[in-house]
């Protein structure tokens, strides 16, 4: 169905969280959120884009690398603890429940 037919319908589109880790929190300003997806074929890479959206230039340059217009290969990107790698990359479809993370892995020596 048609995203507008189905909010007009009064039906639920599906829900996700967010998880973030580091330096996300401070611009996200709580470390997870709730997002309801606007379709129910979504991917990773749309969430990453309404997240933008919605919080802004500050979020963008910390996920986005000015280089290449791509997420930084910096940030880890997990579904329900599947890195995306294995699922499909950015184009991995999500669904109702599904718990997205983004961290910033860190090295210590």
């Amino acid at each position: 169905m048609h995203a507008e037919i189905v909010r007009n319908l009064g039906f639920n589109l599906p829900r996700i969280k967010v998880k973030v880790y580091g330096s996300l929190r401070e611009v996200l300003i709580k470390p997870e959120i709730s997002l309801q997806l606007e379709r129910e074929d979504e991917t990773v890479g749309s969430v990453v884009r309404v997240l933008i959206e919605r919080f802004g230039e500050r979020l963008k340059n910390e996920l986005i690398d000015p280089k290449t217009g791509e997420l930084s290969a910096a940030y880890q990107i997990f579904v329900d603890g599947k890195h995306i790698s294995l699922l499909g990359g950015l184009d991995s479809k999500l669904k109702e429940n599904n718990v997205v993370e983004i961290l910033y892995p860190v090295a210590g020596g």
